[in-house]
């Protein structure tokens, strides 16, 4: 059991953490001597909450700033989408009406429609704004890029109670399928804001294996 390899991502993650590299090793000691990967991934979900709170507490004016820029990417990025999306869907109604219908679908307009309009052009806006948190906070990457995929999580979520509550088919069959469609793209959304975050981060401290 002494060779038991800790998770690999829960690693990564505290050692992008945690500035202790005591606690580090400790973890891993007592995973190597039978603790579960539950037990590891808790204590590392605790590390990242205790340090993410500690940086925010000890640097309120830094965080209410980088916490204005996130919501101020998110929110003019919902916009511009929006507004890419009307005049899109103007454009396809322009030149055939009948293809904005369901039954009419050909394969570019479903793959113009979903893939692009609400999977991979929401990708790509995400990840900018999550580029341009951390670019203005280097020294706290890894807590900003952390605050900003729960910002979007939130942001979406908001969204779709909105939705729900106000969209005239969420009686019909087929609703259903589309919200769960769309908490999967909320955790794909979440998932790249928080991959770009974090990306080239490095260690707070190098530990031991």
């Amino acid at each position: 059991m002494r060779h038991r390899k800790p998770p690999g991502v829960a690693t990564w993650f505290l050692n992008r953490f945690s500035s202790s590299e005591a606690l580090v090793g400790d973890m891993i000691e007592e995973y190597r001597r039978g603790r579960s990967r539950v037990w590891y991934w808790r204590q590392t979900s605790v590390a990242v909450l205790r340090t993410t709170v500690a940086d925010v507490l000890s640097h309120p004016f830094v965080a209410l700033r980088a916490f204005i820029l996130m919501v101020t990417c998110v929110l003019c990025y919902q916009y511009v989408l929006h507004a890419f999306d009307i005049l899109s869907k103007d454009l396809i109604w322009k030149l055939n009406p009948r293809l904005l219908y369901p039954e009419h679908f050909t394969l570019f307009t479903f793959s113009y429609l979903f893939l692009v309009l609400e999977v991979v052009a929401p990708c790509i806006g995400y990840v900018m704004g999550a580029r341009i948190v951390v670019r203005f906070h280097r020294a706290h990457q890894a807590v900003f890029a952390v605050l900003n995929a729960m910002l979007v999580v939130l942001v979406g979520a908001l969204q779709l109670l909105w939705l729900v509550e106000r969209n005239p088919h969420r009686y019909l069959p087929w609703f259903t399928s589309y919200v769960s469609f769309r908490v999967e793209l909320l955790g794909l959304f979440a998932v790249s804001t928080l991959v770009a975050g974090l990306w080239k981060i490095k260690s707070r401290k190098p530990t031991q294996a």
